[in-house]
């Protein structure tokens, strides 16, 4: 007897973080929520989904020496509560760094580097970059700087797990 694997229908991509976002595409519909503040509000999220037709990519990333230790602390610990959650709920998961999901889905900064901006002028520049190519995928949905890249992970969940990336 061949065994038959389900179907694929759900995908999610997460931005950990206070200012990021989830975003999922579940049966073809796509949708986005700023990255809820609370572990009860990531768990709300994501355990509606069912778990043998669902796949999430979680953004791969780290604390930085410019973030300040209340910040790093509360950025990990959305990350962790994340990764916890599709534990929990028995969703398959895997982590991508930006690079690897942008590099996927043919997204970049826009014109290139800055030249002379400060890093703050920078990534506000590749993030209005970003957005601009999610509102582009996604021209029905309401994309925010919160939901952006999380609505390009997902995008990059749906096209991996369907062997186009």
């Amino acid at each position: 007897m061949v065994e038959t694997i389900p179907l694929v229908t759900n995908f999610i991509g997460i931005d950990p973080g206070v200012s990021g976002g989830i975003a999922w595409i579940a049966q073809g519909k796509p949708g986005a929520a700023k990255m809820p503040t609370d572990d009860k509000g990531i768990w709300d999220m994501l355990a509606g989904f069912s778990t043998t037709r669902t796949r999430a990519v979680i953004e791969k990333v780290h604390a930085s020496p410019q973030m300040g230790v209340t910040s790093a602390f509360t950025f990990g610990g959305a990350y962790r509560a994340a990764i916890m959650a599709l534990t929990a709920s028995g969703i398959d998961y895997e982590l991508v760094t930006p690079t690897a999901w942008q590099s996927a889905l043919g997204v970049r900064m826009v014109g290139g580097s800055i030249i002379g901006a400060d890093r703050n002028a920078r990534s506000k520049a590749k993030k209005a970059s970003l957005k601009a190519q999610a509102k582009h995928m996604f021209p029905k949905l309401r994309v925010t700087n919160y939901t952006a890249d999380a609505l390009l992970i997902a995008e990059y969940c749906r096209r991996n797990a369907l062997g186009d990336v």
